[in-house]
């Protein structure tokens, strides 16, 4: 048995923050159509060609718009028409359904504005409703994320934008060709008979927020912010809920989290990997369920569930076995230099679990010490555990009070408020 925890606790150690590189330019974008078919590849969109640039101050009188690009961001006039020349839905009189107007990025930061016409002539037999504007915003956005991964989503809402009613959305993707999380926000609003619907994609929430403040001006009116920050998704960003299908389990934890699976696994499989050969059964034994981490602010904040095959390990889902585990991974952070507190006994519902909490020295995170904690529990034949690691006592706190169900039962706090200890 201790030779699994010994593992174990080599390899739970909190997850490092992805690295924020920016690309020399950005990805090919695909233009969803109104019902949203797949394109055809065009090639002629993989040439080379010399970039023409357009103007800051960017003009759309079919939308009664005009605003002026951020200090750094260039539209490329040269794509536009390579892109739109892909999309071949077209309205009764001919005319494009989907057109890209502008496509506009920092070549050294990612920054990028997207905006998008949807040709009110193509709506004649789907009428542009509120339903439809607010749908619009989501779909939008899911597609470009699309590309880069499973994107995550919040659910589309409605707000006021001057005299018009818009719909918002947010998304975030972890993305292998950034390195790292893309935030997205889009919004989608009538203008004159058609739909005009803006995209703002950036490395972390805040600076989508910032893009997506822009300042538009309609016609004579005053400007205003294309989202406002007090009805940006992100500063309004729900809950998001995993669901472990085989196991039946829930668990809702703060949408400021971004789903980072793909690297999760890599640096498990890099693990095992360098593990000495009587460690790898044990860690082959061990499945990521779920990783995801906390880019909005410097908390380096991560989450991570993972589920122990206990068959697989030759051990008994029994009370002694998770007590075994929980000190294994508790050991596992003092070889690190930290300190961690006894574990709490402590049942979820009708489920025996332990709790274990603590902190990590402050020189493994850029001169932070980082609070941890640990529960763990058995699930049918598996332990499934939790493991949070944040420099923010705050956002472990919510970490542990966030709601978890079995069996589609109702969703308790996974730790009672009364088991959380104080920061130390």
């Amino acid at each position: 048995m201790m030779l699994l925890f010994s593992a174990l606790a080599l390899l739970l150690s909190p997850l490092p923050a992805p690295q924020q590189t920016s690309p020399a330019a950005p990805p090919a974008i695909q233009t969803p159509a109104i019902q949203a078919p797949a394109e055809k590849h065009d090639d002629k969109l993989d040439e080379v060609t010399e970039p023409t640039f357009g103007p800051s101050h960017v003009v759309l009188p079919e939308a009664d718009l005009s605003f002026d690009l951020p200090d750094g961001i260039r539209s490329r006039t040269d794509l536009l028409a390579r892109i739109n020349s892909n999309s071949k839905s077209k309205s009764a009189a001919g005319k494009p359904c989907v057109q890209l107007q502008l496509y506009a990025f920092d070549a050294i930061s990612v920054r990028r504005i997207f905006l998008y016409r949807y040709n009110g002539e193509c709506f004649e037999q789907h009428p542009l409703t509120q339903d439809r504007v607010r749908s619009t915003s989501g779909m939008l956005l899911k597609n470009m994320l699309h590309g880069n991964g499973k994107e995550t989503m919040a659910s589309p809402m409605d707000y006021t934008l001057g005299t018009r009613t818009a719909g918002i959305t947010t998304g975030n993707v972890y993305s292998q060709a950034n390195h790292g999380i893309l935030f997205g926000e889009a919004m989608c609003l009538p203008t004159n008979l058609d739909l005009t619907c803006m995209v703002f994609i950036s490395s972390s929430a805040s600076k989508v927020r910032r893009l997506a403040a822009l300042p538009l001006t309609f016609g004579k009116d005053a400007p205003t912010a294309a989202i406002p920050e007090d009805v940006s998704r992100f500063n309004l960003l729900p809950s998001i809920t995993f669901h472990d299908d085989k196991r039946h389990i829930e668990y809702t934890y703060p949408g400021t989290f971004a789903k980072a699976q793909p690297r999760v696994e890599a640096i498990l499989q890099t693990n095992t990997d360098i593990a000495e050969e009587k460690d790898k059964q044990a860690l082959h034994c061990m499945h990521s369920l779920l990783g995801a981490d906390d880019l909005e602010d410097d908390s380096h904040s991560n989450l991570f569930v993972f589920a122990i095959d206990l068959q697989c390990s030759h051990l008994e889902p029994t009370t002694a076995t998770l007590h075994g585990l929980i000190e294994g991974i508790g050991k596992g952070y003092k070889k690190r230099g930290g300190k961690t507190r006894k574990p709490i006994a402590y049942k979820i519902g009708a489920r025996d679990a332990f709790l274990l909490q603590g902190q990590l020295r402050k020189g493994d995170f850029r001169g932070h010490e980082m609070e941890l904690a640990t529960v763990c529990t058995v699930v049918a034949s598996d332990a499934v555990c939790w493991q949070f690691t944040s420099n923010s006592p705050e956002i472990i706190r919510a970490l542990e009070q966030s709601p978890v169900s079995f069996d589609r039962g109702l969703g308790i706090p996974l730790v009672a408020p009364d088991l959380i200890a104080a920061p130390q």
